[in-house]
């Protein structure tokens, strides 16, 4: 299993939270941008 990148935050289940700072925001749409990326080669690969 290869290392993550970026690990989900934590209680993140909202893109966009307006209790979470930019920071954090921004932090969440890497790591969805890396889970579809990883999703889509997973598919690739069936």
């Amino acid at each position: 299993d290869k290392q993550h990148l970026f690990v989900e935050p934590k209680g993140a289940k909202k893109l966009f939270d307006e209790n979470r700072s930019d920071q954090d925001n921004s932090e969440y749409v890497m790591y969805l941008s890396e889970k579809i990326k990883e999703l889509e080669s997973q598919i690739e690969n069936q």
